[in-house]
């Protein structure tokens, strides 16, 4: 039984860590997690593709690109370049 909520409310509740956490709150770390993840794959393949021989151009530049661009190695009131990139993005 958990003792956050005495298990008044399980039916609704997970058990993570002995503290007690609704279902949608875990869900939305579960999601937020999986959108990090994959914000980060493109943003490691766009960087992949900048730095390799295949000409980036005008045509074939997307919106990471310009981000990359812009913000690449800089950070904005402490937040860093690659997360300012991600929630931009996504």
């Amino acid at each position: 039984m958990c003792e956050g909520c005495g298990g008044v409310h399980a039916f609704a509740r997970g058990v993570h860590s002995g503290r007690c956490y609704s279902l949608v709150e875990m869900a939305k770390k579960e999601t937020a997690t999986e959108l990090d993840s994959i914000g980060g794959e493109w943003l490691d393949e766009h960087r992949r593709n900048k730095a390799s021989s295949e000409k980036v151009d005008g045509v074939h530049q997307d919106f990471m690109y310009v981000m990359i661009s812009l913000l690449d190695g800089n950070t904005i009131d402490g937040i860093d370049a690659d997360t300012l990139i991600k929630s931009t993005v996504l």
